[in-house]
């Protein structure tokens, strides 16, 4: 005969409780030293990042994460200065994706035109310099966990 077991009799598990996946971050940016010090504080709160110094690496960081051979960005922060294409051009290309990460514009312009075709292609946030370092952080991390709880919802489906 088998013994049935209660809640309470069973015994603790060793398997551990996975991990949260670390949230991961494109930054395209072509000021090296900004650039450096906004990827050192993200992965220093566990983010992956990688870097793109000009719109035509972040495209292909874009494709190979598309083709699978990296996880999809939660977030982009990308400048309107780039060589090869500017942000805004970037932005409409990934508002044309199935899946858009969440964008962060950085700009040296104080013009309304950039900030309304930021907010027509859904960026998340438009950023003037001077930029504060700590405030885009904070939008980084608030916008990526955004994008990971809405994924979560999305797979779970309805209630």
């Amino acid at each position: 005969m088998k013994k049935q077991l209660h809640c309470d009799e069973l015994a603790p598990t060793n398997t551990p409780v996975p991990e949260r996946a670390p949230l991961f971050v494109v930054v395209a940016d072509e000021n090296r030293i900004f650039r450096a010090e906004l990827v050192g504080e993200l992965r220093v709160r566990g983010c992956l990042v990688v870097e793109a110094c000009d719109g035509a690496q972040l495209l292909e960081r874009l494709a190979r994460a598309l083709d699978g051979e990296s996880p999809w960005p939660e977030v982009v922060v990308l400048n309107q200065h780039l060589r090869y294409l500017s942000g805004l051009n970037l932005l409409s290309l990934l508002w044309e994706l199935p899946e858009q990460p969440a964008t962060l514009l950085l700009t040296t312009l104080e013009d309304h035109a950039i900030d309304s075709a930021a907010a027509r292609f859904s960026a998340s946030r438009v950023f003037h310099e001077p930029i504060v370092l700590d405030e885009l952080v904070e939008a980084v991390m608030a916008s990526a966990s955004g994008k990971q709880a809405a994924r979560s919802a999305q797979l779970a489906g309805p209630p």
